[in-house]
């Protein structure tokens, strides 16, 4: 804690308060932080966004997985309370338009709320659920989770049995191949254990397909390709078998956890599969090491430059719903030759990794630039060290790093620096791949943090900011004067009506903007939408 003379000076001046004390008259608002720092609290559902989003996978600097895990299943419960409709719809929303890193938080959230004692949450959360449970690996999930906490019950039988009922056919056909079984749960468990009764031959014999293993000719043209593939693939030659693939992916439109393994090795499969546009684009970005090393992706091929071609299309990123952090995992450990997991190993094909640095841009909205002088200041203290939760790869310096670049190709006229527990020349800018500036920011010692760095720096060197954007995990404990109040006395000596972001990168309930200051604004820094929620802000 601070001492005698230090407390009575914030009393006498309550415009500058140490870090390690609340601002006088506000004390009610906040809260020390993990680092023993004293910020503002924000609100259940701004909180609730940062868990969606983030998720609690990992942990934190701070944090364990389960504390972080169980702080938020309470969060949830409390939102539920507050107002349930509201809490599901944006439970949804997060998981439909793919601002999450991971769709395990929604499938959390949501799993929470369809197992609540009061009926009206219960049954409009399992309304839902086929909204965020899309594919059977979410199913398989949700009915864990679900059963974990609250077992059957009349409305979530209805849920499961619309899962399997209201798609078609085909769609179903698909799940049914592609993914059999996750989570100690299979099509096989689900459909003996929840009994959908099909309406229709083609209901029925895709049931039958993945209860029994029968193929009839009923079922979809997925399943019968699946079953017409292994027919074959025992029973000739090795030479032969390539051909017979190509011309199967291309009649059936199989996928690539549809062909046995020891075909993967083949470069003609992936191929095969590039070109009938049956490998999906998150499947396409977590394997283009393993494309690369068996030859597929070679300099120049036709596959190569299609793969290319893939992840330049902006619509083709925002239908797939991957995550931001998805493409700068893929492309740190595709530049790296190695995969995190067993001995393979590749030499990258640099077209591949420029394209996967424009994949990364192209995965946050587009907005137009608003003129305004920006200062970008990252944190770059040590508990920004820490993963990204969801990514074994990716520290929240690394992200923050390669988010500034996004984001200063928005806006023409910026600044770009770091802050620990002083201020950092990170010596970045836009002409850098996002390759050299991750490498850069990762070179930095560790320090303690203060989130007044960005201002008091402005302040003490003179520099016109418009717009400060600090992309920070909270934790600040350092400084003499809190953030907020450093802002205020900023606007009073340069006259300048600036505004304060916060990029959140981590999940608490922590942090550095003042609610009641119209001027600031609190967001989760690692939503695909950043851009736009900023532009919008700040004109």
């Amino acid at each position: 804690m601070s001492s005698f003379v230090q407390r009575t000076s914030a009393a006498l001046n309550p415009r500058a308060t140490s870090q390690h004390e609340p601002i006088p008259g506000r004390e009610t608002e906040m809260v020390v932080n993990s680092s023993g720092g004293v910020t503002f609290t924000i609100n259940n559902f701004d909180y609730l966004d940062r868990f969606l989003i983030i998720g609690s996978e990992g942990g934190n600097y701070y944090s364990s997985e389960a504390k972080v895990t169980k702080s938020a299943i309470e969060l949830v419960k409390k939102c539920l309370v507050e107002d349930y409709v509201k809490t599901i719809d944006r439970i949804v929303e997060v998981s439909v338009k793919g601002l999450g890193i991971k769709n395990n938080a929604a499938i959390i959230a949501l799993s929470i709320a369809a197992s609540s004692d009061h009926r009206s949450t219960r049954k409009y959360a399992l309304d839902k659920m086929a909204d965020v449970a899309r594919i059977s690996t979410d199913l398989f999930k949700f009915v864990e989770m679900t059963r974990a906490q609250r077992g059957n019950g009349r409305l979530f039988k209805e849920a499961v049995q619309g899962w399997y009922l209201d798609k078609d056919p085909s769609s179903m056909g698909y799940q049914l191949v592609k993914y059999k079984s996750r989570d100690g749960w299979s099509h096989r468990d689900l459909l003996r254990l929840y009994r959908p009764k099909p309406s229709n031959p083609e209901q029925q014999a895709n049931f039958r397909y993945a209860v029994k293993g029968e193929i009839h000719s009923e079922a979809s043209k997925v399943i019968c390709g699946a079953g017409y593939l292994q027919g074959f693939y025992n029973k000739v030659s090795k030479d032969s078998l390539p051909g017979l693939i190509n011309k199967t992916i291309e009649m059936y439109g199989l996928s690539w956890e549809m062909i046995p393994s020891e075909l993967l090795a083949e470069p003609s499969t992936w191929d095969a599969l590039i070109k009938n546009k049956t490998l999906p684009f998150n499947a396409m970005v977590r394997n283009l090491g393993r494309m690369t090393a068996n030859g597929c992706l070679a300099t120049m091929s036709t596959s190569a430059i299609t793969v290319c071609e893939i992840l330049k299309d902006k619509e083709t990123i925002k239908k797939s719903r991957i995550h931001p952090i998805a493409l700068l995992m893929a492309l740190k450990i595709y530049q790296s030759g190695k995969g995190g997991k067993g001995s393979l190993c590749w030499v990258p094909n640099y077209s591949i990794v420029n394209a996967l640095e424009g994949a990364f841009q192209l995965s946050f909205d587009n907005v137009i630039p608003t003129g305004k002088r920006t200062l970008y200041a990252l944190d770059v203290s040590g508990s920004m060290s820490s993963m990204v939760p969801g990514s074994d790869y990716i520290s929240a310096r690394e992200f923050s790093a390669a988010l500034s670049m996004v984001l200063s190709k928005v806006e023409p006229i910026h600044h770009i620096m770091g802050f620990a527990h002083s201020f950092i020349n990170l010596g970045i800018h836009p002409g850098m791949s996002l390759s050299e500036v991750t490498r850069k920011i990762s070179g930095i010692p560790f320090g303690a943090t203060d989130c007044s760095l960005p201002i008091t720096w402005a302040m003490a060197n003179k520099v016109p900011v418009d717009n400060f954007v600090v992309i920070t995990d909270n934790e600040t404990n350092y400084g003499k004067i809190h953030p907020s109040q450093a802002l205020a006395v900023y606007r009073k000596q340069t006259g300048i009506n600036s505004k304060l972001a916060v990029l959140a990168t981590s999940v608490s309930s922590f942090s550095i903007a003042d609610p009641q200051d119209v001027g600031m604004i609190d967001m989760v820094g690692v939503s695909p939408d950043v851009p736009t929620v900023l532009n919008k802000f700040f004109a």
